[in-house]
């Protein structure tokens, strides 16, 4: 099932935040990002059948690509 996904960088770590598709990733970043540190990438994931998430796209609401390949190893290592 395909979702959506931000990372918040704060300055000792990398934070995913999955979340369904009818947040958006402006009002999720809002709601998060004061607490936790700055929005440094943003898109969509799912996992496949191979077991692991796969990350891709941007966030038009936020205007910020996503970083494909290290996104999907930061999802991978912290959430599976």
């Amino acid at each position: 099932m395909k979702s959506k996904y931000i990372i918040i960088s704060t300055s000792d770590r990398d934070i995913p935040i999955v979340f369904p598709l009818y947040v958006t990733h402006l009002s999720m970043s809002e709601s998060l990002k004061s607490k936790l540190g700055v929005v440094t990438s943003a898109g969509f994931c799912y996992i496949g059948s191979d077991g692991i998430y796969h990350c891709s796209g941007r966030s038009e609401s936020l205007n910020i690509d996503s970083n494909a390949n290290e996104d999907s190893y930061i999802l991978n290592t912290i959430l599976l």
